[in-house]
């Protein structure tokens, strides 16, 4: 198997917002790659201008209050303004609320606010739910709605991600396969990120982000050890897409989502030497579902194709991987397709949980078996498990999720990389 090459990547110099922001090749060790030392991960002290990533915090739910606290001395600010107009002690909190367009923040109204802690971490808490936050969290409002925004360094919010993305406990290698590809697909998503207010949220829609809620020693080492290093294509930043489980072969990118093909998201064997997938081990490789024929009808009237009372379901067409690209589903009023991706969002993620799978009729409805879970596109998280087990190194483990691709060394910030990387001015509050 070939690994990665770590190069300069010298094509996506032209893209660069920044000229500070330089790459440099190398020199090539045992394992591939030489891991750059003495990057911080820390916070600038006082007032500066930097990159950071703007995390929208929807998976709290629509909410119009929310309560900031912090186990060390904290502070809010207005807008940019360069002192804050409240300081809280210790253990203290601050309630914010919705007003209209702008926020209440403790008895005062901003247009937007953010907060700062003299320590690590933030608590925000929504209802019954809280969290800790590194970096700050800004808030604003729109019709009585409070937009929750935590603003961290790339690195920082890799350490929230990754914990999310992959066990804490899998090995090592394989969560520095998980960091690499993360740290590249956020850069990607970024610049194709359709809000303006925040850059990525921390849902399924991008990546699952907790914040320091999660964190543990071992991913944030993952993070750390793998610092600055992205994956590459042709000199351009890659989209370093992944899923839970490819069920022993991932799928093309163009068969999933359409457009051109792309070089690096084709279909690939995930099998070891013997024949068994890499993620056969996994509790989400295989599954089985039952639906009635109620949920089917249902489920394909929502979709605004009514057939009446669910009579037979026949798979259509398949995609060169044998997952399910096209059904017909024949009622009692008619017959009509449906793709694969929309009944799986009809019937729901959780349950019918890939394309690749058979249909029979059963006593009561229809069987659906399957394999893998999630599109199967790019890295198979538990297959990058399988064959880190197996003894193979991150760059073995991205080599063959993503063949042709390359791993860069960026010196300077990574989201220099993005054409749309967010650059903002904050203080570091301090007593």
């Amino acid at each position: 198997m070939n690994f990665p090459k770590v190069f300069c990547v010298l094509g996506a110099l032209t893209e660069m917002r920044r000229a500070a922001i330089i790459l440099r090749r190398i020199t090539m060790g045992t394992r591939g790659v030489a891991i750059l030392a003495g990057i911080g991960l820390g916070l600038p002290a006082f007032s500066s201008s930097f990159f950071a990533v703007r995390v929208g915090l929807v998976s709290f739910g629509p909410t119009g209050s929310c309560v900031v606290s912090s186990d060390s001395a904290f502070a809010a600010y207005e807008g940019q303004a360069d002192k804050p107009f409240a300081v809280l002690p210790a253990g203290g909190s601050c309630k914010v609320s919705a007003q209209g367009d702008r926020v209440l923040v403790g008895g005062k109204v901003c247009q937007t606010a953010y907060f700062s802690s003299s320590g690590s971490v933030l608590k925000l808490a929504v209802g019954a739910v809280s969290r800790r936050y590194r970096g700050w969290i800004h808030v604003s409002a729109e019709n009585g709605r409070l937009l929750l925004v935590n603003e961290v360094s790339l690195e920082t919010y890799l350490m929230g991600v990754v914990p999310c993305e992959m066990s804490a406990s899998a090995p090592f290698e394989a969560l520095k396969a998980q960091a690499i590809a993360s740290r590249s697909y956020v850069i990607k998503k970024i610049d194709g990120w359709g809000s303006a207010r925040y850059d990525v949220d921390d849902s399924v829609n991008c990546q699952v982000y907790r914040g320091a809620e999660y964190e543990s020693e071992n991913t944030n080492r993952a993070v750390r050890e793998t610092a600055n290093l992205l994956l590459t294509y042709q000199g351009k930043v890659a989209d370093a897409v992944f899923g839970a489980n490819a069920g022993g072969i991932t799928e093309a990118e163009d068969a999933v989502w359409g457009g051109p093909p792309v070089p690096y998201l084709v279909p690939v064997s995930d099998l070891d030497a013997s024949g068994k997938p890499y993620s056969a081990d996994s509790k989400y490789f295989s599954w089985s579902v039952e639906f009635g024929p109620e949920q089917i009808s249902k489920a394909m009237a929502g979709l605004g194709r009514p057939i009446g009372s669910v009579l037979d379901i026949r798979i259509a067409a398949r995609t060169s991987t044998g997952r399910v690209s096209q059904l017909v589903v024949t009622g009692s009023e008619g017959s009509a397709s449906v793709t694969s991706s929309e009944l799986r969002k009809a019937l729901g993620y959780d349950k019918l949980r890939s394309a690749l799978f058979e249909v029979s009729k059963s006593g009561t409805g229809w069987r659906f078996y399957g394999k893998g879970w999630g599109h199967g596109v790019g890295l198979c998280q538990d297959g990058a498990v399988g064959r880190a087990k197996a003894g193979q190194t991150f760059e073995q483990i991205l080599a063959a999720y993503y063949p042709g691709t390359q791993i860069a060394l960026v010196r300077g910030d990574p989201l220099g990389l993005s054409s749309r990387g967010s650059v903002i001015d904050r203080r570091k509050f301090s007593r």
